[in-house]
Order: structure tokens, then C-alpha cells, then sequence
């Protein structure tokens, strides 16, 4: 079996809430108009929203895109809910800046979207760059992501198209 590198896993735990959670309750609430579907164009701009949410490093505006108890699972780590995904993307934006991330594709099924793209980033530290393709699936309700799980690749990146 490869080894797989996350780099999330790899963030200490710390008590870095310094972005509101408030685009939470303006984004995702239990008040949503419940879909049975949500449209194509909806997911493919939710997806959009957090790769521009990752890009800039807005921890608030990733984690306004869950539902109440939504899931953010990648490789060794699970968070549930908004504060624990925004305390999860802060950590992680504190250490790393992303350089690019790029859409390879997007197949989507009904409320789930199988995401695959390519991920570079740069700790803050060392100034070490990493690469990893990613594949994510994420299941969708009522307008907004209800699980994001990350599958990911740092070992055999195929760098970008």
C-alpha cells in the first residue's frame, strides 16, 4: 500500500476562530427551501464557491456552504457542523496558502457530484510547495454541500493540464 500525505492532518489543533460564522446562517440554514434536487447549475456553482473559498483562504465562506450538520471527512479527519469546518479551514489557512487548484472534471449525479482536481499549496513555514489530485464526492440537500468527502493523492499528482 502507498502512502498517502494530507496535509490537513497535519495542522495542530488551535483555537484560531478569528472569521465569523455569521455567512453561515445567510448561505445554509435549516430555513432553506428543501429540494428534492438541486440543480446542475446550483452544484456547479457551490463548487466553484469553494474553490474560491480555498484559493483566498476564506475559512467563513467555505464553511457557510454546509448545511447545520453538514460533514467535511479528508484522509484521517472528520468535522461536523459549521464551526467545526471553519475551525478546521482556518487551521489549515493559517498554514498554508493554496497556489492553484484546477477543475479537472465534475460528474454529477442527482444531490452528489464526484469533483476531480489538481491541488497545489505552499506551508507558510518552510515555503515547501506541495501537489495532490484530489477527488472529492459531495452529497448535496436543500441548496447546500451535506458531505464532502475528500479522497487524496499527494504521491502521483499529474500536475496541471
Amino acid at each position: 500500500m502507498i502512502p498517502i500525505q494530507v496535509h490537513i492532518a497535519q495542522i495542530p489543533a488551535q483555537p484560531l476562530l478569528t472569521q465569523s460564522i455569521e455567512p453561515f446562517s445567510a448561505v445554509c440554514s435549516e430555513t432553506s427551501e428543501i429540494n428534492t434536487v438541486t440543480p446542475s447549475d446550483q452544484i456547479q456553482s457551490i463548487i466553484q464557491q469553494a474553490r474560491e473559498a480555498w484559493l483566498t483562504g476564506n475559512a467563513a465562506a467555505f464553511a457557510a456552504l454546509f448545511v447545520a450538520e453538514g460533514e467535511f471527512i479528508a484522509p484521517g479527519n472528520r468535522w461536523i457542523g459549521p464551526e467545526q469546518i471553519l475551525q478546521a479551514a482556518a487551521d489549515y489557512a493559517s498554514a498554508y496558502d493554496v497556489l492553484k487548484i484546477d477543475i479537472r472534471q465534475v460528474i454529477q449525479v442527482g444531490d452528489r457530484a464526484v469533483v476531480e482536481w489538481y491541488w497545489q499549496d505552499r506551508e507558510k513555514a518552510t515555503g515547501n510547495e506541495t501537489q495532490a489530485d484530489d477527488a472529492i464526492v459531495i452529497d448535496f440537500q436543500a441548496g447546500c454541500i451535506a458531505r464532502w468527502r475528500e479522497y487524496i493523492d499527494a504521491i502521483s499528482p499529474q500536475g496541471s493540464d
